[in-house]
């Protein structure tokens, strides 16, 4: 035999045993796989959903590690969903290297035993369960898996939703307290802690949850996954066109996150008809000239907090240079106030929707409990009413006592104070069109005595924003 009869030989054999390798790694099947997983009690502390109970949802997937491989494989929920224990399968190729994570995100990656968790910026809306950050590990093919928190979480409640709202918004305003990108978790750790994310994405402060646009809302809640620190933060409320529909402010003592923790933060409702964010005070409020010294404002709102809705600007009522006895009142005109104003004047409501809403309600900051606003009506003219509801308090029959106010009212933060149409004797404020607000009366509905403003009995107060609701 020629030597180069014996090279074709040899050249035709590699040939043929390279085509029946690549023949043999095109017919490698991937193994069904099956994992059971639960979240024991140290999770569901703070991985819950609205009824205050974790449970996996139709369609949740896990991620897990295969050797040689650098991207995670989802898993996805087979049965189970509604309860804290439940089996997800899917096809797998090689062999587990025993770490998984939840939620599942294909940029996930395992670098050791280092766990580098892909975090979105977006995510949807799941029915106010929580957007829990969680890792196994020693995971085997059939057997029980535990899951364990990473990170913290922040509730977020809105009420009064409006059906045009389609995203809520997390903003961290801290240096370097990121929300979204690649945060990392050393899982031989016994009590493994997710670092800050890391990300040079612009929206790597923002954490955006999309919700059905068109739909009633209500009250809805909002978790945040989040890393331990102080943050200074602004949540906000966005229609489709990306207009802010609320915001809300929280500043740096008022969030310090601890690891592996829920902090619910105080319910916000979204502002109504009447707020001052562009630094205008509408129309149908109106000065009153009898009151000697009173001058309603616009202003930089000085008590930034949570538990105010819209946070910039704000109406002040300043009587601090008068002496005189007085209520520091004002009208708000809900028809027109015949002062050349007019009723289809956007800041005016007419009757067909006030026929609709049932309560007023407004935010008011006063730094006393000596003065207990109270607001009357053209309906009864001469006879003014303490609220309803104070902080989502009833503060009606039995329940309106002084010393209930003094438990109830905050004088180091915003009130939401509320009056029901009710109170008039009427389903609704359709026969209502003038209401006027009366934020120094006493508790026997008198006006403040004369004397000079002292830190008992500051001639001053604020409103950060007034509405009315069905």
């Amino acid at each position: 035999m020629s030597t180069m009869m014996k090279n074709v030989k040899i050249i035709a054999l590699a040939a043929l045993l390279i085509l029946a390798s690549c023949s043999q790694e095109k017919t490698i099947t991937p193994t069904n796989i099956t994992i059971y997983a639960t979240v024991p009690d140290d999770a569901t502390k703070i991985v819950v959903d609205d009824n205050g109970n974790f449970t996996w949802k139709t369609g949740d997937q896990i991620g897990v590690f295969v050797e040689g491989q650098a991207a995670p494989v989802a898993l996805t929920l087979k049965s189970g969903a509604g309860t804290s224990s439940a089996s997800f399968s899917g096809p797998v190729s090689g062999t587990l290297t025993g770490y998984a994570f939840y939620p599942y995100n294909s940029e996930t990656r395992m670098s050791g035993t280092v766990l580098n968790l892909a975090i979105a910026h977006t995510t949807s809306y799941n029915g106010g369960r929580a957007n829990a950050l969680l890792y196994a590990k020693g995971i085997e093919d059939g057997a029980l898996a535990s899951f364990h928190q990473l990170a913290s979480l922040v509730k977020v409640t809105y009420k009064e939703i409006p059906s045009n709202v389609a995203m809520f918004r997390f903003v961290s305003k801290g240096a370097g307290m990121n929300l979204s990108g690649t945060a990392s978790a050393d899982l031989s750790e016994e009590n493994p802690m997710i670092s800050t994310p890391v990300s040079s994405s612009g929206e790597k402060a923002n954490y955006t949850i999309n919700v059905s646009e068109g739909k009633p809302k209500g009250e809805m809640y909002f978790y945040v996954p989040v890393t331990p620190g102080d943050y200074n933060f602004t949540t906000q409320l966005r229609n489709k066109g990306y207009t802010i529909l609320s915001r809300a402010t929280g500043n740096k003592s008022s969030l310090d996150i601890e690891p592996k923790t829920l902090q619910i933060l105080p319910t916000l409702t979204v502002p109504g008809v009447y707020t001052f964010e562009d630094g205008v005070r509408p129309e149908n409020i109106t000065d009153l000239a009898s009151q000697s010294g009173q001058m309603l404002s616009i202003v930089d709102n000085p008590f930034s907090s949570f538990a105010s809705a819209s946070g910039d600007k704000v109406l002040k009522g300043d009587l601090s240079a008068g002496t005189n006895s007085t209520s520091g009142y004002f009208l708000l005109y809900l028809k027109g106030n015949g002062q050349g104003g007019s009723v289809a004047d956007k800041q005016y409501i007419p009757g067909s929707v006030r026929g609709n809403m049932k309560t007023f309600r407004l935010r008011f900051y006063h730094t006393s409990t000596t003065c207990f606003p109270r607001v009357q009506s053209n309906l009864n003219s001469g006879t003014n009413y303490l609220p309803s509801a104070i902080n989502g308090h009833d503060f009606t029959g039995e329940n309106q006592t002084e010393e209930n106010w003094n438990a109830w009212f905050k004088t180091d933060d915003w009130n939401i104070l509320e009056w029901s149409c009710s109170i008039w004797g009427k389903a609704s404020f359709g026969d209502i069109i003038t209401l006027n607000i009366r934020p120094f009366s006493l508790w026997n509905g008198s006006n403040i005595p004369d004397g000079a403003a002292t830190e008992a009995t500051p001639r001053i107060f604020y409103i950060e924003d007034m509405e009315f609701l069905e």
